[in-house]
């Protein structure tokens, strides 16, 4: 409760007024003040006549308080930041000021800031605060005071008008929805957004309050950074070339590149004062002062690579062949040239790859081949073209004996048998596979025999066995011969 004697307030309030007259005549509020520092001050208490449960026994109810410094003429509405101290008003009085740095008390400023110095801030305290044209900045002040006590946990008093009282929680409410706005970050922040290298993502804010931030346009470790003021987006822009998998942008960043909320900047305008021991502490707050900013992680997709080698079934890299890539970063046709194809900063995912078309001398691979492609990574798929290849059978159609005319009905067979003919297939060139990289056969190397029953069905043999040809007798056919000329003798 603060201990005024009722006697002598106006004595006080007629003393400052008077000392005002004297040294400074008609002055107007420049509040120029801000930083640290020491000045000597005259300050002044004015009446108000509302009542709180803690002022109650009192004559004027809570006091609404001013400085004016000696020196620059500066005159400042202040508000107590110790309840029930006194403060020497008409006299002189030494002390320093400083920007604040304890959070209750940055609180409370901001609390000062939107009760009363966002609202009057060209205004100073003196007695006309009583006139009835006043009442509702006298409130601003008083509600402010009461409420800048019961921040600091000061006082838990209550308006002895339930009227007033009433008013009072409306405007804390009021008061305490505007720090809570303005406090309120980006939809975004503390969050982890999620973006591919070469790619740029937009993000909007769904707390419609990004719009309130300064401009920047950074780019750092390549990564660009856009923000408009006025407008509600942030675009984040990665390099392909960027390496990096996780970043973080931190309070101190955004700081840093002035992206924070205008209003919230630090104009160093919240002052404490503070005087001899047992002389009553004061403060004021001309700006919010409490830099708003915002902090979120980014996680980096970097992009990767895939690439397709062709072979053949020797291990040859093959030309030729056009290949159909589909995926989260490419979808189209690609060409195999010098045997290898690699689609260079691709994003991650999976991708499907399909034979379209083929290089002469080969048949088409049909399979669907998938393939992962990961971040900073370089994945590999090696398709192999098989060569084609031929068969060649031996049957006997007529084994019929005597006058009767052969099938083809030019001569007589005779007594003829074909059973236990043999005849032996041979290269007729040199074969190599299409690359000829490989020699199957010499000319004139024998291959294998067809050796024929009495019925005139042939059975086929491999004679060849050091071949490199996959080649296979089944029944009367040699199978998987190499493309190229052969005769039978």
């Amino acid at each position: 409760m603060i201990k005024t004697k009722n006697f002598n307030i106006y004595k006080k309030m007629f003393a400052v007024i008077l000392l005002i007259i004297t040294l400074f005549g008609t002055v107007q509020p420049v509040f120029a003040l801000s930083g640290s520092g020491n000045a000597n001050w005259v300050g002044g208490q004015f009446a108000t006549f509302m009542w709180t449960t803690d002022n109650a026994d009192t004559e004027y109810g809570i006091l609404a308080r001013r400085l004016i410094n000696v020196s620059t003429n500066e005159r400042l509405t202040v508000f107590c930041v110790e309840h029930g101290v006194d403060f020497d008003t008409g006299v002189i009085s030494n002390g320093d000021y400083y920007v604040p740095t304890n959070p209750t008390i940055k609180r409370a400023c901001k609390v000062a800031y939107f009760g009363w110095y966002s609202k009057h801030p060209d205004y100073v305290i003196d007695g006309g605060i009583n006139a009835d044209s006043m009442i509702n900045l006298k409130k601003d002040y008083v509600f402010t005071q009461q409420m800048v006590w019961e921040t600091l946990g000061q006082s838990s008093a209550r308006f002895v008008d339930s009227s007033l009282q009433n008013e009072f929680v409306s405007f804390k409410n009021n008061i305490n929805n505007q720090i809570a706005n303005m406090e309120k970050r980006p939809s975004f922040d503390a969050t982890t957004i999620t973006v591919d290298a070469g790619e740029t993502q937009t993000i909007t804010d769904s707390n419609n309050v990004l719009s309130q931030y300064n401009s920047i346009d950074k780019t750092v470790d390549g990564i660009r950074f856009q923000h408009n003021k006025g407008e509600n987006t942030l675009t984040i822009t990665v390099d392909e070339n960027c390496l990096l998998e996780n970043y973080r942008i931190s309070d101190a960043t955004m700081k840093s590149w002035g992206c924070i909320k205008d209003e919230t900047r630090e104009t160093d305008t919240n002052i404490y004062f503070e005087f001899k021991n047992g002389q009553q502490k004061q403060m004021m707050a001309m700006s919010y002062n409490d830099p708003v900013t915002m902090a979120f992680s980014l996680k980096i997709n970097p992009l990767g690579n895939l690439e397709l080698t062709k072979l053949n079934n020797n291990g040859d890299l093959v030309d030729g062949t056009v290949f159909t890539v589909n995926g989260p970063g490419y979808n189209g046709d690609v060409e195999v040239r010098n045997g290898r194809i690699t689609l260079e900063k691709i994003k991650k995912g999976s991708y499907t790859i399909r034979e379209k078309s083929v290089g002469t001398g080969y048949l088409l691979n049909t399979e669907t081949y998938k393939v992962e492609v990961k971040p900073s990574q370089t994945a590999t798929q090696a398709i192999v073209n098989s060569e084609p290849t031929g068969e060649l059978s031996l049957t006997k159609i007529d084994i019929d004996t005597g006058n009767s005319k052969r099938v083809d009905g030019t001569v007589h067979h005779g007594d003829a048998s074909i059973e236990g003919a043999v005849y032996k297939l041979y290269a007729d060139e040199d074969i190599y596979n299409v690359q000829r990289t490989v020699k199957y056969f010499s000319k004139n190397d024998e291959i294998g025999t067809y050796t024929f029953n009495k019925n005139g069905v042939a059975t086929a043999k491999i004679t060849n066995t050091s071949t490199k040809a996959n080649i296979e007798a089944k029944g009367d056919k040699i199978v998987g011969l190499p493309m190229g000329n052969y005769r039978l003798l």
